[in-house]
């Protein structure tokens, strides 16, 4: 009896180890999806910051959220876990560019239905 209950935890790990090859890409896969949108609006809300005054108060949420590359990279993460709802997070944006919201929203559409 103790050994058919060590049997199946053998294949149960088997199974876990398996799928740590499909696992890693979809991480690999994820990330750099991230690390891509998250340049691209990077680009975009600073290009916008160097042409007003970034002190203003109505930037204080853009800056919160979208201060830095490693602000932006958590708020992009927080957004499709669940932390914190992505159109609170996708708001700020529209002070740049409404498109740059739409592009926010494709990219959690990617990140939540595709990865």
């Amino acid at each position: 009896r103790v050994l058919r209950f060590f049997t199946d935890l053998r294949v149960m790990v088997s199974g876990i180890a398996m799928s740590m090859k499909s696992l890693v890409w979809a991480l690999s896969l994820h990330f750099l999806l991230e690390f891509i949108f998250g340049v691209v609006i990077m680009d975009f809300v600073a290009s916008h910051m160097a042409g007003n005054d970034f002190n203003d108060e109505k930037y204080d949420e853009l800056r919160q959220y979208f201060g830095s590359f490693s602000r932006t990279i958590t708020s992009m993460y927080v957004a499709i876990n669940g932390g914190e709802d992505w159109v609170r997070i996708a708001n700020p944006l529209g002070l740049v560019s409404s498109a740059l919201c739409l592009f926010f929203a494709l990219y959690i559409s990617i990140a939540v239905f595709c990865v």
